[in-house]
């Protein structure tokens, strides 16, 4: 059986693509769906979440794969927007695929509200905290064009 094809994660802290704001997705398409299926693909293989523009998408989308327990909490976030934050912030670790072998005490809020819209283009709205809003504030950073390195304490 062939080995199956992963796209390939952006990297470098220069990289044009990284550092250009995403552009809102106007429809989802099959081609938008296949898409987030890769990315789901490529997050459970490599990490807990990424962004479209990690794979070369300019588009405000990203997956979230984050193991509990046994099981993973797994969902897509199509134009999200974070609507409200905690006033509490912790300082965490944190990696990025696209900067490999390079780690930073990153400052996020520990609970956040998010507005997005889900793969069958209906409106959602997730109250998160702990590791989940830290990762949703990470991906949300590389919509914006934003690196770890450009936040590191």
């Amino acid at each position: 059986m062939p080995e199956e094809k992963i796209l390939k994660i952006e990297t470098g802290a220069e990289n044009p693509i990284l550092r250009k704001k995403c552009e809102n997705i106007r429809k989802i398409t099959p081609g938008i769906k296949k898409l987030i299926r890769e990315m789901v693909k490529i997050s459970l293989k490599k990490g807990i979440g990424l962004a479209a523009n990690q794979i070369g998408k300019s588009l405000r989308l990203f997956v979230v794969t984050l193991p509990i327990g046994k099981e993973y909490y797994i969902n897509t976030f199509i134009n999200p927007e974070i609507i409200k934050t905690a006033r509490e912030q912790i300082i965490d670790k944190e990696g990025c695929l696209s900067l490999p072998n390079f780690t930073a005490g990153i400052k996020r809020f520990n609970d956040l509200t998010l507005k997005y819209l889900d793969e069958n283009e209906r409106d959602k709205n997730l109250e998160a905290s702990g590791l989940l809003a830290r990762v949703i504030q990470h991906e949300m950073d590389h919509l914006n064009g934003i690196l770890i390195c450009d936040k590191q304490i």
